[in-house]
């Protein structure tokens, strides 16, 4: 509607019109071009790809997890709440390769579900001495995102479901040593 009216008042011949309509889309198909080669269409982007083969790489890293989470909605798209608490829908996928097959599910993962959060946690250094390491990315363009002071609500869920995860592997793997 703002189009029609504004190219309406703007009075351009016909012929003008088109030619700045076809400049425009053509300007348009050349970005896009440029585009689908540097990241094709469907590809996860680079930065999460780069910062998972970096990861699996590192053999100080381990237990590496990509965690996608969203609010639950309901039916009018409002945040569910449960106990006073957003409800929260958490998916984690775990990383051991870097490998097409990976990346597929990866992707597919990804794009199964509208994400509001998408962290990569994994675990740096061994035994008590290990530390929490997190990365986090846009979920729209999936670029790593800048170190943020704080956490949201979600992060923060995402993080603490994945401690817990972990605690339970680790007390389920000193059991079958002792």
């Amino acid at each position: 509607m703002q189009i029609q009216r504004s190219l309406e008042q703007a009075q351009f011949p016909p012929l003008t019109l088109f030619l700045r309509v076809s400049r425009f889309v053509n300007r348009a198909k050349t970005y896009n071009a440029a585009m689908s080669q540097v990241n094709p269409a469907g590809a996860t982007t680079l930065g999460l790809v780069e910062t998972l083969i970096d990861l699996v790489k590192n053999p100080d890293a381990s237990r590496i997890e990509v965690a996608m989470a969203s609010y639950n909605l309901d039916a009018q798209g409002l945040k569910i709440r449960e106990g006073g608490k957003h409800s929260i829908a958490l998916r984690s996928f775990e990383v051991k390769d870097m490998n097409t097959d990976t990346q597929e599910q990866l992707r597919q993962q990804i794009e199964a579900r509208p994400t509001s959060c998408l962290m990569v946690l994994w675990m740096q250094g061994f035994a008590k001495e290990s530390k929490l390491g997190a990365a986090t990315f846009d979920p729209i363009t999936n670029n790593r995102k800048a170190r943020a002071a704080t956490l949201d609500e979600v992060e923060r869920f995402a993080i603490s479901d994945y401690i817990q995860r972990h605690r339970q592997s680790v007390e389920a793997e000193s059991e079958t040593v002792h």
